[in-house]
């Protein structure tokens, strides 16, 4: 079963909240924060996306992305803002506030296959090192299974993300952020 990909929005403005989790909340589980410390109380390894309000007094992109890593490491941010602002390659995607739902919901929607794709490969690349060890040491083996349905699922969420996603899930992304 595929863990749950829930999404966190926050923002110190509680409309852009309220119209942003209006918007997803039939697709995906989503958290609210409209302070620095529910952002941190509600980060876990269930969230897959965060949506970063800019506007933030107390929280930067820099500060999120230590506490993704830390908290949830696969979670991919999208940051509400414009591509001017100078952190804004530190973000997964970015978008202004007044995107259109369509758009909001496809980044998202990219967001987590990317999650999903980060996920998989690292079990994938954790259960051939295991298996190749266990062979070395007994010629014996019980991961082929769940091998090969991983390596299924990493084929059709490839097929889904264009080659930069791909790129950045497996050696980190282009411009040397993770």
């Amino acid at each position: 079963m595929a863990p749950i990909q829930a999404v966190l929005v926050s923002s110190p403005d509680e409309d852009v909240v309220s119209s942003l989790t209006a918007t997803l909340r039939d697709r995906w589980p989503t958290r609210t924060a409209t302070s620095p410390d529910e952002t941190t109380r509600s980060l876990d390894e269930n969230v897959t996306v965060v949506v970063f309000d800019t506007a933030f007094e107390g929280l930067s992109l820099d500060d999120l992305a230590a506490m993704t890593t830390e908290q949830s490491p696969d979670a991919q941010v999208l940051q509400l803002g414009t591509s001017m602002d100078p952190n804004a390659g530190r973000a997964d995607a970015v978008l202004t506030h007044a995107a259109e739902t369509d758009t909001i919901c496809s980044t998202v929607d990219r967001l987590q296959r990317r999650a999903r794709y980060n996920r998989l490969l690292s079990r994938f690349y954790s259960l051939s090192r295991a298996r190749s060890e266990r062979a070395s040491e007994n010629g014996t083996d019980q991961s082929a299974q769940e091998i090969a349905d991983i390596k299924c699922e990493l084929d059709e969420l490839a097929a889904a993300l264009d080659d930069e996603d791909l790129f950045d899930a497996a050696l980190g992304s282009a411009d040397g952020v993770p």
